[in-house]
């Protein structure tokens, strides 16, 4: 996750999985985490997706409200809004098991 300088409330993300774990939850857990530990003021994830990855953008859609705007070159602009809180730790209950 880095913070945009022009912007301290928004930041981009991304993970990267390799092909053998995906499909597993494995870019759910690691933006769950990124966004547990994003920087204080983050409210806001501002990226670029390309129009093609929809696990990208079901990810994404999922970290809360978002705006999908198509750029004309195969891009989208997605802006996630967060709110100003961070997420809860997971509960012993709602954490995978080991």
């Amino acid at each position: 996750m880095i913070r945009y300088l022009e912007d301290p409330t928004a930041a981009d993300v991304a993970v990267t999985v390799a092909d053998r774990w995906q499909g597993r939850g494995v870019a759910t857990v690691l933006i769950d985490e990124l966004l547990r530990q994003r920087p204080r003021g983050v409210c806001r994830i501002v990226t670029t997706v390309s129009a093609d990855n929809q696990a990208s953008l079901a990810l994404l859609r999922r970290m809360g409200s978002a705006v999908v705007i198509p750029d004309g070159a195969g891009q989208l602009d997605v802006t996630v809004e967060l709110g100003s809180a961070r997420p809860r730790e997971p509960t012993e209950s709602s954490a995978p098991p080991s």
